[in-house]
């Protein structure tokens, strides 16, 4: 039995996701809890790679999960506890699976700054160069990262072979109609 996943091709993630011919297989997970060490990391990279063991996998897909208070007035079910950093997590997984890559979910709104962004980018663009930039939970709020487009020139700039996208919300398209326009506006 192998001791990581079966890749199902040798080329690069961002290249098979780009490739409209063949299907692309994601496994999504969350970092460790926020304060985790080095070795708690790379220990939850190996029992997860070691879980996708003999599947056919492309890559996997590391959530950024916020607490997103002012996306609804309702109270949370349970407490919210902070994960730890998606980026550092997908070099932990790129280790542990020899080489597989990761989509990095990375909300670029709660970011203290543009530049606390920036060195974030630089750090993990050495583990993956497939991004999937998330704004702030509610437009009425303001916060101190960057905007999408902005964050998006970013990527661009740091790699051109960088792929990114976004997210999408059914709720906002429901009541706006227009959220496919509005991804169009923030990536560019």
């Amino acid at each position: 039995r192998p001791s990581h996943p079966a890749r199902v091709t040798t080329m690069s993630l961002v290249d098979a996701l780009k490739d409209p011919s063949r299907p692309v297989f994601l496994f999504g997970v969350t970092p460790p809890l926020d304060g985790a060490d080095a070795a708690a990391y790379d220990d939850a990279a190996r029992n997860f790679v070691s879980k996708s063991r003999g599947l056919a996998v492309d890559g996997y897909i590391v959530y950024d999960i916020q607490e997103e208070a002012g996306r609804t007035p309702e109270p949370r079910p349970f407490p919210f506890r902070k994960l730890g950093d998606p980026g550092v997590y997908a070099a932990s997984l790129k280790r542990a699976s020899k080489g597989i890559e990761s989509v990095v979910y990375k909300c670029v709104a709660e970011t203290k700054s543009e530049e606390e962004f920036g060195s974030w980018l630089d750090n993990a663009s050495r583990a993956t160069r497939a991004y999937n930039l998330v704004g702030g939970a509610s437009s009425s709020q303001d916060y101190s990262g960057p905007t999408i487009a902005r964050a998006a020139e970013m990527v661009k700039a740091i790699d051109k072979g960088c792929a990114f996208g976004g997210v999408t919300i059914a709720e906002r398209h429901v009541k706006k109609g227009n959220e496919h326009e509005t991804l169009c506006v923030h990536l560019g």
